[in-house]
């Protein structure tokens, strides 16, 4: 009987201890992943977002970046503070015309355009170097490459990290949509042609195949482009293309402003020999703020206080009250911020 009871005693001071050292573990773990591990958790963050836009995350959520007054600024989720850089890289006279994340890691690329040089000029910023900024640590970004050109503007950014190539859609000064890539190399190439507008574009990850929504007068078309060998998936003004996964692209059916039907169309490592597979039929106000393309061909429309998802041959619609919502790289999740006086909240929902 006292062994037992021995026995009993040490089996429940193991278990308490245990119990003891795991929520330890768990509270250190959400004071430093705290975004990544609890969803419907309201988290605070001193910045003040009144005049921000270009809201985005890097691939694994641990930072939340966006723009103001042409200012990038960038916010650790891990530790709810702004990232400090070594040196303000924003001045009067270098504007900032756009910047994306890497699709795999916790780069980011950004675009200044220097006003008395009339050149635009490439910046990356590595914030893997530095895991856990010490007190007094500062981010200082690298500048990777002088266009000897001047953007306008920038309307999207896109990357093959697989292949090396960095795509930009911009305008030029007479606000005309062309489309370059930078190589490994740093060779830049145009891929539109004469009297095209590029409208829109994704590019395959993996492959380095980018696909474009173009017009020429009033012709419409979506291609594939590997190097400059085009491949046409689909003609017609209603067409619009929402985004890839690889080598399956996205393409939907608008008339006036309503998405009526979404297909699947798979495509080689060339982009060639497409395939269409219907996804969904239905009605959805077609006014998006972004889109992403989740795993098994999920799609997530963000519109205006609302987020619609397609899953299955299924919609859902999730109203967005007041404030804005930001879509993962993973199309699983979103970031829904509240705006306060000098501050913001935010805390993770599941798309």
């Amino acid at each position: 009987m006292r062994k037992t009871k021995k026995i009993l005693i040490i089996f429940l001071t193991s278990i308490a201890f245990q119990f003891a050292a795991f929520s330890i573990l768990n509270w250190k773990a959400d004071q430093l992943l705290n975004s990544s591990f609890r969803l419907d958790h309201a988290y605070s963050v001193d910045a003040d977002l009144t005049n921000a836009e270009e809201f985005d995350l890097s691939y694994n959520n641990k930072y939340f970046s966006y723009v103001s007054n042409h200012q990038l600024y960038i916010i650790d989720l891990f530790r709810n503070k702004p990232v400090e850089f070594k040196e303000n890289p924003f001045t009067a006279e270098a504007m900032m015309i756009g910047y994306k994340w890497l699709p795999d890691r916790n780069i980011l690329i950004y675009v200044k355009n220097d006003i008395a040089s009339q050149t635009s000029t490439l910046f990356s910023l590595d914030l893997d170097e530095i895991s856990a900024p010490a007190s007094g640590s500062r981010y200082e970004a690298k500048m990777e490459q002088i266009i000897n050109f001047s953007m306008n503007q920038i309307s999207d950014i896109q990357i093959s990290t697989y292949t090396n190539n960095l795509y930009f859609i911009y305008s030029d000064q007479e606000k005309k949509r062309k489309i370059v890539r930078l190589d490994m190399m740093k060779n830049i190439n145009r891929l539109d042609y004469q009297d095209e507008q590029v409208n829109a574009m994704v590019v395959s990850n993996r492959y380095g195949t980018v696909f474009l929504q173009t017009g020429r007068g009033p012709s419409k078309t979506i291609v594939s482009q590997l190097d400059r060998e085009r491949t046409v998936l689909a003609e017609g003004e209603d067409n619009v293309l929402l985004g890839c996964q690889d080598n399956k692209i996205y393409i939907g059916k608008l008339k006036n402003n309503v998405l009526q039907s979404i297909r699947a169309v798979q495509t080689n490592a060339q982009g060639k020999a497409p395939q269409a597979q219907n996804l969904w039929q239905g009605e959805i106000p077609f006014d998006p703020v972004r889109i992403k393309i989740g795993t098994d061909d999920n799609v997530l429309i963000q519109g205006p206080r609302r987020l619609d998802r397609i899953s299955n041959g299924n919609h859902n619609r999730i109203n967005i009250g007041d404030g804005v919502i930001v879509l993962s790289d993973t199309g699983k999740m979103y970031m829904q911020i509240t705006l306060n006086q000098g501050s913001f909240n935010y805390c993770w929902r599941l798309a």
